[in-house]
C-alpha cells in the first residue's frame, strides 16, 4: 500500500505543476499557455484557498476513509497565512485544526484548546530565500522548459469557456509509449531536479526518481484514466479551480498489494481546489488568545 501511495503522490505532484493561463479570445496552444503561465504565476502574491479531499478505500473486511476540508488566506510575499482544517480519519481522528503565521510567530491549536505558539523567524528566512531562488529560476525559459511543454501538450486539451480556459487531461493515454517517446527528456528533468535539490541543500536520491518514473508506472497510472480539469481566469490569468477524480483497482495495479483480508481493494480519490481573491488585501491577525493563553516553543526545538 505504501508503494502504491508513493507512486500516486509523485504523479499527482507532477500534474499539480500545471500552468496559469493567459487571456486570449481563442484557446491558446498548450505550449503557449505554459510559456505565458510562468509569468502569470510570478505575479500571485495573495489569495484565498478552499479545498476538499476525499479518499475512500475498500478492503475485504472494513472500509476506510479520509476527508479533509481546508480554508485559508495566504500572503506569499510576506510568508503569512491563516487557515482551518476539518479532518476526519475514522476511528482515530475527528476534529478541527487552526493555524496562523503572523510576523515571526506561528500559532496552532486543535479544537478549542489553547494556542500553541512557536518562533518561526528562522523558518521564514529560509522560506523567503528558497522562494526568491524559485522565482529566479522560474523567470528563465530554458530549452528544457520548452521541450517539456511540448511533450505535455500531447496529454492535455485546452478549451475556451465564457470567462475561463479549461485544461483537461486526455483519456486512454498510452503511458508506456509516452514515457518511451520522451525518456531522454525525463532523464534530463530528473538530473535538473537533483541539481536544484543539491543547491538548496536537500538530500534527494536519484533512486527516488528512477523507481517511480518508468514506462511500467506510466502505463499503470494512465490506465486508471484519471479525470483532471483545471480552470483559469481569462483576464487575470490566475488559476480558479483544480479538480481531480481518480479510481484505483489495486489488484490491477499490483495484485500482491490486494492480498489479505485487510488489504486495500479499491481506492477512490476526489480532490478539488478553488482559488479566489487573487492579489486582494488579506487581513491576517494574531489570535486574540495567542499572547495570553499559549504554550510557547522554539521552532528550532521542534
Amino acid at each position: 500500500m505504501k508503494k502504491l501511495v508513493k507512486v500516486l503522490v509523485v504523479f499527482l505532484a507532477f500534474f499539480s505543476q500545471l500552468p496559469f493561463a493567459a487571456a486570449q479570445d481563442a484557446a491558446p496552444s498548450f505550449a503557449d499557455l505554459m510559456a505565458q503561465a510562468n509569468q502569470a504565476a510570478l505575479k500571485l502574491e495573495t489569495f484565498h484557498l478552499e479545498s476538499s479531499l476525499s479518499v475512500i478505500g475498500t478492503t475485504k473486511t472494513t472500509p476506510r476513509s479520509l476527508t479533509a476540508n481546508l480554508t485559508g488566506d495566504v500572503d506569499v510575499k510576506n510568508a503569512e497565512l491563516q487557515g482551518s482544517l476539518d479532518l476526519q480519519l475514522p476511528p482515530t481522528t475527528n476534529g478541527q485544526f487552526e493555524a496562523v503565521v503572523k510576523g515571526a510567530k506561528a500559532f496552532f491549536r486543535e479544537g478549542d484548546k489553547d494556542w500553541h505558539v512557536s518562533d518561526v523567524s528562522v523558518n521564514k528566512q529560509e522560506f523567503q530565500k528558497a522562494y526568491a531562488k524559485f522565482l529566479e529560476v522560474a523567470k528563465t525559459n530554458s530549452e528544457l522548459d520548452k521541450e517539456f511543454n511540448t511533450a505535455l501538450s500531447e496529454l492535455f486539451n485546452v478549451e475556451a469557456k465564457d470567462d475561463e480556459y479549461q485544461v483537461s487531461l486526455k483519456q486512454n493515454i498510452d503511458g508506456a509509449k509516452f514515457y518511451q517517446d520522451h525518456e531522454a527528456l525525463f532523464k534530463k528533468l530528473q538530473q535538473a531536479a537533483l541539481d536544484q535539490a543539491k543547491q538548496a541543500g536537500q538530500n534527494v536520491s536519484e533512486e527516488s526518481f528512477s523507481k517511480v518514473f518508468t514506462a511500467e508506472n506510466f502505463k499503470k497510472f494512465f490506465e486508471l484514466n484519471p479525470s483532471l480539469v483545471v480552470s483559469y481566469d481569462k483576464e487575470t490569468h490566475f488559476i480558479k479551480a483544480f479538480n481531480l477524480v481518480l479510481h484505483v483497482d489495486v489488484a490491477q495495479v499490483n495484485p500482491k498489494l490486494a492480498e489479505g483480508d485487510d488489504a486495500p481493494q479499491t481506492v477512490d480519490v476526489t480532490f478539488s481546489v478553488t482559488v479566489s481573491n487573487h492579489n486582494q488585501p488579506v487581513d491576517i491577525k494574531e489570535p486574540e488568545a495567542g499572547a495570553g493563553n499559549a504554550n510557547s516553543a522554539s521552532s528550532s526545538e521542534e
